[in-house]
């Protein structure tokens, strides 16, 4: 289906009147679709839409889920905030060390005695300048 068979089928028409109505019945600001949205653009219009009337209509109920989220987010975290501040720097100086090493198939390569393996004929630079 095309954009315009999209938004004159009844079925989307029919959501969209709901959400209106419900946008007007809550003082939250009505969002309508675009002419380029597709299937994920309109459910997360429509998500974010219903999102907004369910905080006017239950402010306590979305306060309370609000904060059970952002205490699972923490859990994830150190319990000890300053543990986790130390673990992050110690993770971020583990992986500046790692990355500014050279890995050993780039380091220069030396024979045995320690001396270059470059020989002194091709490995010198050419003096350019004759000084």
């Amino acid at each position: 289906m095309t954009s315009d068979q999209v938004l004159y089928n009844p079925a989307f028409v029919g959501v969209e009147n709901d959400l209106l109505e419900q946008c007007h019945q809550w003082g939250v600001k009505y969002q309508p679709p675009s002419d380029f949205e597709d299937k994920d653009g309109t459910r997360n219009r429509r998500r974010r839409i219903r999102r907004a009337i369910r905080e006017r209509t239950d402010p306590l109920s979305c306060n309370a889920e609000r904060e059970r989220r952002r205490l699972a987010r923490e859990s994830k975290r150190c319990s000890d905030p300053a543990g986790h501040e130390a673990s992050l720097v110690a993770d971020s100086a583990r992986k500046r060390s790692r990355y500014q090493s050279k890995s050993p198939s780039k380091r220069r390569r030396d024979d045995i005695d320690g001396e270059s393996t470059t020989s002194p004929g091709r490995g010198e630079p050419m003096d350019i300048d004759g000084s």
